[in-house]
């Protein structure tokens, strides 16, 4: 007989049973280091030499995806918009060749969304 166990559910599970066995003073120390490391940027690296912090990072991914889902609902909502995002894209893609591509694409969407 196997048992599984969810990778989150056995988070829950190691989590509780260790704040179960911290006192209060223990608790706030762990506390404290976990927003410190919350906080605190990692160390620079030949590929990232302005690193952010888990919390910014986490902070950044929320408001991106937050953003996709505003965009998302404003192309479903609008044919005419629609319409303009795909002329955008269309346009980009005659770009595709060109070496600021991704810069290309995001102006195009930035001048699209200012013109609805």
């Amino acid at each position: 007989m196997e048992i599984k166990i969810d990778e989150s559910q056995l988070k829950n599970i190691v989590s509780e049973a260790i704040l179960q066995h911290l006192d209060a003073n223990a608790k706030d120390e762990l506390i404290k280091a976990a927003l410190i490391y919350l906080l605190t940027p990692p160390q620079s690296s030949q590929y990232d030499r302005h690193p952010i912090s888990p919390l910014q990072n986490a902070f950044n991914v929320a408001v991106g995806l937050a953003a996709g889902e505003i965009v998302r609902e404003r192309i479903a909502a609008s044919e005419e918009f629609k319409t303009k995002v795909r002329a955008a894209i269309g346009e980009a893609m005659l770009q595709i060749d060109k070496e600021n591509f991704t810069d290309w694409v995001g102006s195009a969407l930035a001048s699209a969304l200012k013109r609805d």
